[in-house]
């Protein structure tokens, strides 16, 4: 995983995956997977309460990196594309991605 203050770049290896992120003072966090298993799911648990809530909800961005030239290699042509999925109050979202062959879905949010 390549990060930086509040985007993650999560090579996913061509396997499904689970994951828990606890957030910090960052008003917003972007998501971005390559080389998901496709036909599998991805489930991220965000955990924006009690000591990780910062007084204020957090924006969850979800992207994805789209290998233009179908060379496997994250290079200047590739596209990256980010959407905001949901806002987390003081609570936990469980959110779980789908990974098939032409696009990605969020299937589920749920929050607790």
């Amino acid at each position: 995983m390549i990060t930086n203050a509040d985007t993650f770049y999560i090579n996913m290896n061509e396997e499904k995956g689970f994951f828990e992120f606890y957030t910090r003072e960052h008003d917003s966090y972007t998501f971005v997977f390559s080389s998901p298993e496709l036909g599998s799911s991805t489930y991220m648990v965000i955990n924006n309460c009690g000591e990780n809530y910062h007084g204020h909800p957090v924006k969850i961005r979800y992207g994805k990196i789209m290998d233009v030239n179908n060379n496997g290699i994250y290079d200047d042509s590739d596209l990256e594309l980010a959407y905001e999925i949901t806002e987390i109050e003081n609570e936990i979202a469980i959110i779980e991605i789908f990974h098939s062959l032409s696009a990605d879905f969020v299937v589920k949010i749920t929050k607790i």
